[in-house]
């Protein structure tokens, strides 16, 4: 999941967004920090963990719902 995170983080400005990377955080705590700042939104990269050959890829509107 870390080379689709780092996708995403050098994708996103070539289309004029503004990215703050939180690291590592649950989803739970992702959803609080989008909430609770001046994001517009946010995405959430990690390992599934039903499957490991899998990757979860979560987006959050401003008020962290997906």
């Amino acid at each position: 999941p870390r080379m689709i995170k780092r996708a995403v983080i050098a994708g996103l400005p070539s289309a004029g967004v503004n990215v703050h990377d939180i690291n590592q955080v649950p989803i739970p705590v992702a959803r609080y920090i989008i909430r609770n700042s001046d994001a517009v939104g946010g995405i959430h990269v990690r390992l599934s963990p039903h499957d490991k050959r899998v990757i979860d890829i979560k987006f959050f509107d401003q008020y962290g719902l997906d």
